[in-house]
This record gives C-alpha cells, sequence and structure tokens, in this order.
C-alpha cells in the first residue's frame, strides 16, 4: 500500500483569505485573489500518477505488478511563492480577531518593498463561500485594495509634501487657527473647536489642525496638491500582482476649484484612496524619496517549491527629493511623540513616524466615521509600514493607532 501526503487548499484557520482568493467548484476555475491570477497553474498540477493492476471488477490485486508514472520536469509550473511572512500575517489578523475590528492592514518591508502581511475583516471561509453572498458586510471584498475610502487627515501628508516641494520656506509660516475655516460660506470645523491659535506648520501637523491646512491648501491651489497626489500613486493602481485592486478616485476640473480646496486640504469630498495606496505613500517617504515596485508575489515555483520564475518589478524610481522626505519624517515622528497619535508607545521598537486620519463617509446606507493610522517603525532608518484602516472606527487616535502599537510590537519579539 502506498500512502501520499494529501495537501489541503487551504488553512483550517482561513488565513490569508482574501489574498488567496476562492474558486468555482463546479467548474474547479479560480475567482479571486491568487486563485484567479494563477488559474491555469494552481489547475494543471500533476503530482505523478501510480498504475496498480486490478481484476474484472476493478478490486485492486495485492501483490500484483505496479507501476509509477513519469518523473515530473522541474522546470514545470507548480505553485506561486507570495511575499507573506506567515508569522507576521499571523500577528495582524490575530488582533484584528481580537480587537474585533473590521477594515484592512498592510505591512510591508522598507527595503524590498515586499509586503509581509495583508488582512481584510471580515473574515471568510473559503470552502463554503455560499451564504457571503447574502451579507453586506463586504466579507468577500479585500478592503485593503479593493476598496476606496476618504483618507481623511492622511490627505494632508500630501498637502505637506505639496508645499515643501514648492517652497521649503513654509515651515517657518505662521497660521492662525479660530476652530474654523469659511470658503465661500461654507463653514469647515477644526478638530479643536475652540481653535488652536497661533501655530507653525509642524505643530500644526502634529495637532491635525484642519484650518492651517485648509489656509495652507488655497495658498498652494488645488492643482498642485492634486499633481502631488498622483506623482505619490493616488488615483491609479499600485499593480501588486491582484486583479481586484481599484484605482481610487481624485478629483478633477470644477472639483479642485474654488470651496471645493476645503475638502482637499484635509481629505474630505471625492478624493478616496485604498490601504495599499496610502502604504505606497508612507514607503516613499521612509525611502527618502523613492518608489519601490510594491509586489505580493515572488515568483512562481515548481513541484519542490523552489522558484522558476521570479516576478518581474520594475526599477526603483527617484520621485521626490531627499531632503523634503526627511522634514516630513521628522513631521511624522513628532505626531507620536507630541502629536494626535501619543497615546502610543513605540520605545520598545525604536520610536517611529506616522499620521492618524478620521474621515466622514456613508457606510451601511448612514454617515459614519472611519479610522486610519499609517506610519513606519524604527523611527531612524524605517524597517516596517503598517497602514491601519478600521471601518466605523470613530477615529485614527483611538482605534487605528492602538492596533498599529500592538502589531509593531509583536513583530518586533518574533524579530529580536
Amino acid at each position: 500500500i502506498y500512502f501520499a501526503n494529501k495537501i489541503y487548499r487551504y488553512n483550517k484557520d482561513n488565513i490569508l483569505s482574501h489574498i488567496i482568493g476562492y474558486i468555482n467548484k463546479s467548474e474547479n476555475r479560480g475567482e479571486t485573489g491568487i486563485e484567479k491570477v494563477y488559474d491555469e497553474i494552481l489547475t494543471s498540477i500533476d503530482n505523478g500518477s501510480l498504475f496498480l493492476e486490478a481484476d474484472d471488477r476493478r478490486n485492486i490485486i495485492f501483490g500484483g505488478e505496479y507501476a509509477v508514472g513519469k518523473e515530473i520536469d522541474p522546470n514545470i509550473p507548480n505553485g506561486v511563492k507570495l511575499t507573506i511572512d506567515y508569522n507576521i500575517q499571523k500577528i495582524v489578523e490575530n488582533i484584528l480577531d481580537e480587537d474585533k475590528v473590521n477594515g484592512a492592514v498592510i505591512v510591508a518591508d522598507v527595503d524590498s518593498g515586499d509586503i509581509l502581511a495583508m488582512a481584510s475583516r471580515p473574515n471568510f471561509n473559503p470552502e463554503d463561500i455560499d451564504e457571503y453572498f447574502k451579507r453586506e458586510d463586504m466579507a468577500l471584498y479585500n478592503k485593503a485594495i479593493q476598496v476606496a475610502y476618504p483618507p481623511g487627515s492622511l490627505f494632508k501628508i500630501v498637502v505637506l509634501l505639496a508645499a515643501l516641494e514648492e517652497n521649503l520656506n513654509f515651515q517657518n509660516k505662521l497660521f492662525y487657527c479660530k476652530g474654523y475655516e469659511e470658503i465661500n460660506n461654507i463653514i469647515i470645523k477644526c478638530n479643536n473647536i475652540h481653535g488652536h491659535g497661533y501655530l507653525g506648520l509642524n505643530e500644526a501637523f502634529s495637532k491635525s489642525c484642519n484650518s492651517a491646512f485648509i489656509q495652507l491648501g488655497k495658498e498652494l491651489g488645488g492643482r498642485k496638491i492634486i499633481d502631488m497626489a498622483r506623482k505619490l500613486g493616488f488615483g491609479e493602481k499600485i499593480n501588486i500582482g491582484l486583479v481586484e485592486e481599484i484605482s481610487g478616485n481624485l478629483p478633477l476640473g470644477e472639483e479642485i476649484q474654488g470651496p471645493a480646496i476645503g475638502n482637499i486640504s484635509i481629505g474630505q469630498g471625492s478624493i478616496e484612496a485604498t490601504p495599499l495606496q496610502i502604504t505606497n505613500m508612507m514607503m516613499i517617504i521612509a525611502n527618502n524619496g523613492v518608489e519601490k515596485d510594491i509586489s505580493i508575489i515572488e515568483g512562481i515555483t515548481n513541484r519542490n517549491g523552489n522558484i522558476i520564475k521570479k516576478y518581474h518589478r520594475e526599477e526603483d524610481r527617484k520621485i521626490l527629493p531627499q531632503d523634503i522626505c526627511r522634514i516630513t519624517q521628522d513631521y511624522l515622528i513628532n505626531v507620536i511623540n507630541k502629536g494626535t497619535a501619543q497615546n502610543i508607545d513605540l520605545k520598545k521598537v525604536g520610536g517611529g513616524g506616522g499620521k492618524t486620519g478620521s474621515a466622514q463617509a456613508v457606510f451601511n446606507k448612514k454617515m459614519t466615521i472611519h479610522g486610519w493610522f499609517a506610519g513606519f517603525f524604527p523611527e531612524r532608518n524605517p524597517k516596517y509600514i503598517i497602514t491601519v484602516f478600521t471601518e466605523e472606527g470613530k477615529s485614527g487616535s483611538k482605534t487605528a493607532a492602538p492596533i498599529f502599537e500592538k502589531i509593531s510590537k509583536e513583530i518586533q519579539k518574533i524579530k529580536d
């Protein structure tokens, strides 16, 4: 009797479900994720054949003759290897489940651009997906790449970079916040309704002052801000190797003129971004203006798991000056040390930098607030980018930033 190992298609813990995707069982066809992109490879796996002697009724004759099928060519594609770090992926999924958070998290390696973890919640069971088609919680959507949301105050990073590229002297500009800004009879409140008073650009950024950034946006103009956003990858796909990725949205034409600058300056209105696009922006800043070709695919493997074809990645591109990225890194560090994310403690991981965001959006047919936090650690020579998005999270500082802290500390534990 010959025993063969049975390889289960999916992990019993449903880990990495949204990346792997699922199949149409009746047609044995990949419908989403890796299952869809590499359907031809994953459905043509041949692990060899064993021929046994049988009688007229097809009963195996024990002790009879047998023959093993031909050996497998080592150059035949047999699987796909991802850039995912299993241990980090497990950390991310466990924390999302423990905190009962819906949304998405991405962890990426600063040096390589590899995606080390990507998770979306609610989760689903790829062995039995029929029930999820009837639900309204978008469990089958990979919210890290397949759904775009207003970035809220995370978009102030774009405004900051546009200002610094225009003139480094904006660092010395003084703003006055009275608690709101009025543009063509439209009033936009600051996050401090009593006003921040006089403050410089660094303090305005760390405290996420809406008034100061609307004033800055009016001086820059909508076109320069949107041009910087496009340079950072907003409004188009990042292309990490998954076909479900969407491009988000950037306003055009009249949408960037007049009073619209108020919404543009604080990441509201028609601006929509995916957590992946936010990750790409942070990656550029952490790499001092160099854009990496972010990917989740390492390559195609043979039957033995050895890579026989590396995934094609573009060369690094310099898209921003190093000096403005260094300044922005310092501003992001100040957000944790003295600003809206000072409720988290990253001393054990060497400090870090990041930006909170709270964005209004219609969700489940009602107006709600989503929470964001995206950043890097350690604070000097960053190794990891983490983007956290929480649906109905009330605020980025209260819901998303603490998840960033937990993930950072758990990663540090396994890497020490």
